[in-house]
């Protein structure tokens, strides 16, 4: 997905910096969560707008501002933020005036008795972001929640769930339904007893395995497995590890031969890594024939983390390719 980035200007909806009016200029007197929600809430049918992250990590959530005035001129105030201000814009969504007043309570922000740093968030969602941070400085928080909220977006694109791409700053690219899924997954020697820096540039690799899904699409919400293999490298044959079995989903191993068609294919088509440690991702592909596997993730490959592949309880690491 690549993107525009160079006039798209959006409002914020509450919290700091909000681009809403006061109902009362002396004294200041803010619209409530309550009356924001009910000018935004269409047809009962909840509340979407728009989730924009900034380099620093701090989210907001947002309205194109052609949308934001045609709709509510008489709330809006400001000029907005350009799309250059976030590292992702994805789509969020309220069922309910209580869901989205819950979220603007968060966004709040708070004053302090001596009401210094006025031009901070200082919200109960983005103080731990901001605190002594500039708001434009990428940091790994930034970047974490940046990849998850588009990887949200790419599985909602891939549903033919999002009505206007450019409302997100994107341009959908042709090739997006030629994109292949593949979920990587490795055992290393537990009894590995080498120093750790040793360990971790050289390791020993039982075996790897990786399966390939058929993507989500409108018809199919969820991806589908299609074909597994299993490689067992032939040097660490001889190794052995407490509790290691290998398991068997009836789809189907292929020889360990067939890793190298495999990996020569990636450079033909384009692909996306969600990966919950991107060092180990960059490991996998770089084991065996090193410098032809990176150069794959240069040429045509996306690397993207994702907290929630986190959930392995055995010694395995994975990943998944888009």
């Amino acid at each position: 997905m690549s993107s525009s980035r160079h006039s798209h200007i959006y409002y914020r909806v509450g919290g700091f910096q909000s681009n809403f009016k006061l109902k009362s200029i002396n004294p200041p007197i803010p619209y409530t969560a309550k009356e924001i929600a009910e000018a935004l809430l269409v047809q009962k049918a909840g509340i979407d707008l728009i989730l924009g992250v900034q380099p620093c990590g701090a989210s907001y959530l947002l309205l194109p501002r052609e949308d934001a005035e045609a709709a509510f001129h008489h709330l809006f105030k400001g000029y907005g933020t350009p799309a250059t201000e976030y590292l992702s814009l994805s789509p969020i969504h309220f069922e309910d005036a209580t869901a989205f007043a819950a979220k603007l309570t968060k966004l709040a922000n708070k004053t302090t008795a001596q009401k210094k740093k006025k031009d901070q968030d200082r919200s109960h969602a983005n103080t731990q972001y901001v605190l002594g941070a500039d708001p434009f400085e990428l940091t790994l928080s930034g970047i974490s929640r940046a990849n998850f909220e588009y990887h949200r977006l790419f599985l909602r694109i891939l549903r033919d769930e999002i009505e206007r791409p450019y409302d997100y700053d994107i341009v959908i690219p042709t090739w997006l339904q030629n994109t292949r899924a593949v979920s990587l997954a490795y055992n290393l020697w537990e009894l590995d007893h080498r120093p750790q820096e040793l360990r971790r540039t050289d390791p020993k690799v039982l075996d790897i395995g990786w399966t390939e899904y058929a993507l989500p699409n409108p018809t199919n919400p969820g991806p589908i497995a299609t074909s597994t293999v299993q490689a067992k490298l032939s040097e660490n044959r001889l190794l052995r590890a407490p509790n290691y079995q290998i398991s068997q989903d009836g789809i189907g191993v292929s020889s360990p031969s067939l890793g190298v068609g495999y990996s020569g294919s990636l450079a033909r088509l384009p692909t996306v890594i969600l990966t919950a440690e991107s060092q180990t991702s960059l490991g996998i592909h770089t084991l065996g024939n090193g410098q032809a596997a990176r150069s794959h993730l240069d040429e045509g490959t996306t690397l993207v983390e994702h907290d929630l592949l986190k959930s392995h309880k055995d010694h395995r690491r994975s990943t998944w390719l888009m």
